[in-house]
């Protein structure tokens, strides 16, 4: 398991609110799942949890135009990719544009620590979206293999 500290931020590979998701919101993701996890009573809420929807909430628009990007379009916000990606995927000169309330709330210099086991997930996550690329565009050449233009083009 990935651990950060950042401004009294627990970081962790799997999101703080894991107990609360299984518990409260087993089927819901993303932006269904920061709804579900923000109706629940204070009490019902670990603090690690609530720092980390503290995070998704004052670091939004960051997380929508910047991580969804980093994600290959998937959404970032309500994962447990959104730290990481907010605080080490994203590029310096991107981060300029972020609130200076969410910069606040990043890590500050510090490197990603990942374990032998994400390494590979995520290299057979990228692996697949190569191979996913490759077949789309073989099969759009299936009709066309020497890439000529339609007569009706010309």
């Amino acid at each position: 398991m990935l651990i950060f500290w950042t401004a009294g931020i627990h970081i962790t590979s799997s999101h703080p609110c894991d107990s609360e998701h299984a518990a409260n919101c087993p089927a819901a993701a993303g932006e269904r799942l920061g709804e579900c996890l923000e109706a629940l009573s204070d009490n019902s809420s670990s603090q690690s949890c609530k720092e980390w929807l503290h995070v998704q909430s004052v670091c939004s628009s960051e997380l929508l135009d910047q991580c969804d990007k980093r994600n290959e379009g998937s959404p970032c916000k309500y994962t447990d990719d959104a730290i990481p990606c907010l605080a080490f995927w994203t590029h310096p000169d991107y981060r300029v544009g972020y609130s200076v309330a969410c910069k606040e709330l990043l890590p500050k210099g510090e490197k990603e620590e990942i374990s032998e086991e994400t390494k590979s997930e995520r290299h057979r996550r990228k692996e697949e979206r190569k191979r996913k690329r490759r077949e789309k565009m073989e099969k759009e050449q299936e009709g066309n293999p020497l890439n000529l233009p339609d007569p009706g083009e010309l």
